[in-house]
Formats: structure tokens, sequence, C-alpha cells
């Protein structure tokens, strides 16, 4: 037969299983959410750099051209 002792030592040890067993999954799902985060921001500029306004924004910083830093600034 199983003793009180026995029954209680089970059942600690399901309770710290079921424990363990949570927590990996709260942080691989957080970790899961910041990559998602990242890969979404990426994109977010992605489309934004990619835009006409945005081209021609860079092309006219690009072909500048400075005599000293008074122009420059």
């Amino acid at each position: 037969m199983i003793d009180a002792q026995t029954l209680q030592a089970v059942s600690v040890s399901l309770a710290a299983l079921g424990f363990l067993m949570a927590s990996t999954y709260y942080i691989l799902t957080l970790r899961n959410q910041y990559r998602a985060r990242q890969a979404q921001l990426f994109m977010q500029l992605y489309q934004r750099s990619i835009t006409e306004e945005a081209n021609r924004s860079w092309w006219e910083h690009v072909t500048m051209t400075w005599e000293d830093y008074d122009d420059f600034d």
C-alpha cells in the first residue's frame, strides 16, 4: 500500500514538474514574441525605406556638396 509520505512526495514532485513545464513554456513564448517583434520592426523599416520619397531624400543627401562646415551645418 501507499503510505502518506509517499503520496505527499509524489504530489510535491508532480507540482514541481508542473511548475518547471509552465516556466519553460513561458520563457519559450517570450523568446518567440521577441523574435516576432524584431521581425515586425525590420519589415516596417524596410517598407518605409523602399518608398519613392525615401529614395528621393536619400539621393538628395548623397549628392550634396559642401564647401565648408557651415554648408554642412
